[in-house]
């Protein structure tokens, strides 16, 4: 969404924070992938990964309890079939607002080659890599987070004149 919304109104965007995303579900996961992230298939053997239900219990307890995530599967699957054809990818150059791309290294849902694709895309981009770190970093990692955002949107971007524009509303 806040690709789309970059691309669409360019004008009312300073800067951008990307975490955990791709540019479209071509780009995102294998069917496999996400199989083995919810853990409902008895068929397949999940990789051992240290860390991961430790990640996955905490997103559980903090997100649903306080109702900002769903722990319903079919939930997931019904953001990803909204998703289903589009994409940024082709439009991404048009994005020159300075970016900030955070991904962890361990994320099975968004791969890394999507932060680097990502990264090579988009002008004005840079990459943080969150070490240790999976999906749903921003939530169970949310310290860690909170400070890379903060010190990306603190430095100066020689972006005053944009910001000036958007303040003043002129177009």
């Amino acid at each position: 969404m806040a690709q789309e919304f970059a691309l669409r109104y360019p004008s009312m965007v300073r800067r951008l924070n990307l975490a955990a995303t791709s540019a479209g579900p071509v780009m995102l996961v294998k069917l496999a992938d996400i199989v083995e992230f919810f853990g409902r298939s008895k068929s397949i053997k999940p990789r051992t990964q240290q860390g991961s239900r430790n990640s996955i219990q905490t997103l559980l307890r903090l997100g649903v309890v306080k109702g900002m995530l769903s722990a319903n599967p079919r939930t997931y699957w019904y953001q990803l079939a909204a998703l289903v054809g589009w994409t940024s990818l082709l439009r991404l150059f048009r994005l020159h607002q300075p970016t900030l791309i955070l991904a962890g290294d361990r994320d099975t849902l968004v791969r890394m080659y999507n932060a680097h694709i990502l990264r090579s895309t988009i002008c004005r981009a840079e990459l943080q890599v969150l070490g240790g770190e999976r999906h749903f970093f921003v939530v169970t990692s949310a310290r860690r987070t909170a400070v890379l955002v903060r010190e990306f949107l603190s430095r100066h971007h020689h972006d005053g004149e944009t910001a000036h524009r958007i303040a003043n509303n002129v177009t």
